[in-house]
């Protein structure tokens, strides 16, 4: 009776404990671009590879990259499909970019 009662009690207490180790690779997953400016767009166009790369379509601005106008210092362009990425520099003190969400983003200098 005792071990069937000890059964009962330590069952919940090892799934609250294996949930919470396999928590923390889903927290670990947790994109790199979402701690800086960035924007989610439907799709992205342009040259990668060191050249204007564009966000288009549902673009939504977060890690405090503004809505509109000019953008100042490094920022990300993540496709919502895919999450391709494009990180973009700029040549300061010129802007890094331009934003019109939720209809584009431009960006300078940017790599894949």
């Amino acid at each position: 009776m005792l071990r069937s009662l000890a059964r009962r009690c330590l069952r919940p207490a090892t799934i609250a404990a294996t949930l919470a180790v396999a928590a923390v690779p889903v927290l670990a997953a947790t994109p790199a671009h979402a701690a800086g400016p960035s924007y989610t767009c439907d799709d992205i166009e342009g040259t990668l590879a060191g050249g204007l790369a564009t966000g288009l379509t549902n673009c939504v601005a977060s890690g405090g990259a503004p809505a509109s106008g000019p953008i100042t210092g490094a920022f990300t362009i993540v496709r919502r499909s895919d999450n391709l990425t494009a990180t973009c520099t700029g040549f300061a003190p010129a802007p890094s970019g331009i934003a019109e969400t939720p209809a584009a983003v431009e960006g300078f200098s940017c790599t894949e």
